[in-house]
């Protein structure tokens, strides 16, 4: 029995479905970046500074936290997202 690979190779090296899920991917990162940015904007400055940021740091550790990288804050890492199960 012959099974088929769902990759397909079009034009290059690579398979449809990573030249589909990269991009995919790259959209969505920045569609949380910019939830992300607009969330911490509207933190309070005792809240911000409970997570160790100031206004300033937002961009920065935003970008950290969605594309990876260095962040800094009290105690604070950027994590996924873990939901319990009942």
């Amino acid at each position: 029995m012959a099974m088929h690979v769902l990759s397909w190779s079009i034009g290059g090296s690579e398979g449809i479905f990573s030249r589909i899920s990269r991009p995919l991917g790259d959209a969505i990162r920045t569609m949380q970046y910019a939830r992300m940015m607009q969330v911490m904007s509207q933190m309070s400055d005792t809240e911000l500074k409970s997570l160790g940021l100031t206004r300033a740091d937002i961009p920065r550790h935003a970008q950290a936290c969605i594309f990876g990288g260095e962040t800094r804050g009290a105690g604070f890492e950027c994590r996924p997202h873990q939901t319990t199960q009942l």
